[in-house]
């Protein structure tokens, strides 16, 4: 996603653990998220795992509008 320019890097992340780097959406990132959203999804075997991370980011993104 970085290579699309999707995400930015915004530093390191803090706390204990291995070094982890801390990434944020750009405006490009969140077009095409809300793309990818607003496209249906073709049946396939694995449709639940699409739907699921379809729709808990549209829950917590409110109504769109």
């Amino acid at each position: 996603m970085r290579t699309q320019q999707f995400l930015r890097v915004a530093g390191d992340a803090e706390g204990a653990g291995p070094n982890r780097k801390r990434y944020v959406i750009t405006e490009a990132g969140a077009t095409g998220f809300e793309t990818w959203l607003s496209q249906p999804t073709e049946p396939e075997p694995h449709l639940q795992t699409v739907l699921f991370a379809k729709v808990v980011p549209a829950f917590d993104a409110g109504p769109f509008g």
